[in-house]
């Protein structure tokens, strides 16, 4: 296929298994969403003086990207001399390799939450809310609030991306 065709294909076919999974689960794309979208509570859009800070928030986190391109390079070099390194002892040296860098992701993954400030979550969806005793908080809403580090009655923004649904 030609390049072009195969991104296209690859598009299409994971916006048919988005759609799949969405019916199976009976979930409504919504529900992905933290932050509801009412046009009645919002301003509803951007004014020029928005323009200048969008571009440099564009060139910074495309630095940002290229300087995560960089370390995920030199990170997979590392792993590729040290398993040339290993040779005799492939299996296991590829089986710890594996777990070793699952760990590193997972500590990451549950522990970036921790370095953000917990905020509190809002009373139009917190309120007549009975302590079921579980770790995630959700109003009458179809918003995901995670509290995970936080204590009771506030949620973490960045767990509630990364640990909803």
């Amino acid at each position: 296929l030609p390049p072009d065709l195969a991104k296209f294909m690859c598009t299409v076919i994971a916006s048919l298994a988005m759609k799949c999974l969405l019916h199976i689960t009976q979930m409504d794309v919504h529900a992905l969403v933290i932050y509801e979208e009412d046009v009645r509570t919002s301003d509803g859009g951007w004014d020029w003086v928005d323009v200048p800070l969008m571009a440099l928030m564009a060139a910074v986190l495309g630095c940002l990207g290229a300087l995560f391109s960089k370390l995920l390079l030199s990170s997979w070099s590392c792993r590729r001399k040290m398993a040339s390194r290993l040779y005799q002892q492939q299996r296991w040296a590829k089986v710890l390799d594996c777990v070793f860098y699952c760990m590193i992701c997972a500590f990451i993954w549950g522990f970036a939450p921790a370095v953000f400030e917990c905020q509190p979550i809002p009373e139009a969806n917190s309120a007549g809310r009975a302590d079921t005793g579980h770790r995630q908080l959700s109003g009458d809403s179809h918003l995901n609030y995670v509290q995970h580090f936080c204590p009771e009655g506030h949620y973490s923004e960045l767990a509630s991306y990364f640990l909803s649904g």
